[in-house]
């Protein structure tokens, strides 16, 4: 029986190649926030090297799309050990020193497709402090050209209630957008 298993994963790994470890790979954070103001929102981020055994160097880039963008788009590089997570708090005015910004961030290594995970929570600190929300860094094999937000609604007690909706170009020519808003049967 031993035999056996020990062929069956031979095969297995002769029949399915592991990816090429020179890869160049990128995850994209398609929001992130250091916002002063009424209404404040910051971005704490969180980058993961999966790996039991590689480091990784991977090196984050802003691309800031809203005032106050420096005009070069600024980038750090962060070496992970294996296994090892990186809290960036507040990340786009403490990484990157662009205050009163928002935009996305792009993080590219070379390697595994899965060796890196990146996660970030959005929130607000005013005028009430929010939970806020997770935004996961994603492929650009994961990003839909068309999707449908179902509900928009408060169906709360208080006034107030938001939600963000937004898109994030990869590229570097304009594209346009649309959004359509329904109420009912009846676009507003």
């Amino acid at each position: 029986m031993k035999k056996w298993v020990w062929a069956l994963a031979g095969f297995l790994a002769a029949a399915a190649p592991l990816p090429a470890a020179d890869t160049a790979q990128r995850l994209v954070l398609t929001s992130a926030a250091a916002v002063s103001g009424l209404a404040p929102f910051f971005s704490d981020v969180r980058v993961f090297n999966t790996s039991y055994t590689d480091s990784v160097s991977v090196t984050a880039t802003y691309r800031c799309y809203i005032p106050t963008c420096p005009s070069t788009p600024p980038q750090v590089v962060l070496t992970l050990s294996p296994r090892e997570s990186r809290a960036l708090d507040d990340m786009v005015l403490n990484t990157f020193g662009a205050g009163n910004s928002a935009g996305g961030v792009e993080f590219d290594w070379v390697g595994d497709s899965e060796q890196v995970v990146v996660t970030s929570r959005l929130y607000s600190t005013s005028p009430t402090p929010t939970v806020g929300m997770f935004i996961p860094g994603l492929s650009l094999s994961e990003a839909f050209p068309d999707t449908v937000l179902t509900s928009v609604r408060n169906g709360g007690s208080g006034l107030g209630f938001r939600t963000n909706a937004g898109v994030f170009n990869p590229g570097d020519a304009a594209v346009s957008v649309s959004m359509d808003v329904y109420d009912g049967s009846v676009v507003v």
